[in-house]
């Protein structure tokens, strides 16, 4: 979240060089279906000695996560008004000063509903965990709930009762967190 706000801010209000490029390099991560990455990744992966560890999944998830974030933030910081930022800085505050105690600040219900949205992929993800991840203790929830279908008959019971637990956590936390993923959802919508 912090990565992708900074580089948001970068590409929306500051005049950095290659901003066109960046942009582009950015948004090409959008357009890369997750599923040619598959093979490559777990090869790069195995180098690593980071299969069948939770940790492995970090980077997958990073990389295809960024890019969204990237371009939901980037629409909201292009709203905030360039005359705050001017304001800020001739009372002194540098560009650190400014994304911190400004910009992030007015951009909490972008980062909210960003947050949400990116933990329920994450939280749902199956792809990469089926493959990343080998051994029972180190499977998410969506791998897990595997276990409760076999070749010749099913747990539907099981089954339902792991969806249950599986979507509790990120129900309760969208309930808590609704209003600012409302507001967040459409800040970034109209110009003006």
């Amino acid at each position: 979240m912090l990565l992708s706000a900074m580089l948001a801010y970068a590409l929306s209000k500051l005049r950095i060089r290659f901003r066109r490029t960046l942009m582009f390099a950015v948004f090409l991560g959008l357009t890369i279906p997750i599923y040619i990455t598959i093979v490559p990744v777990f090869i790069m992966l195995r180098g690593f000695g980071l299969t069948d560890n939770l940790l492995g999944l970090v980077g997958p998830y990073l990389a295809f996560g960024i890019p969204f974030t990237v371009l939901v933030l980037q629409s909201f910081f292009w709203q905030v008004p360039d005359e705050l930022i001017e304001a800020a800085k001739i009372d002194g505050a540098g560009e650190w000063r400014v994304f911190f105690t400004l910009i992030l600040p007015l951009s909490l219900p972008a980062l909210v509903t960003v947050a949400i949205l990116d933990a329920v992929a994450t939280w749902n993800e199956f792809l990469f965990a089926l493959i990343v991840l080998n051994s029972d203790a180190s499977k998410t929830i969506p791998v897990g709930l595997l276990n409760f279908q076999g070749q010749f008959a099913n747990n539907n019971t099981g089954l339902a009762a792991g969806i249950l637990i599986a979507v509790v956590p990120i129900l309760v936390a969208y309930v808590i967190l609704q209003r600012w993923i409302v507001g967040g959802l459409t800040a970034g919508a109209t110009k003006g």
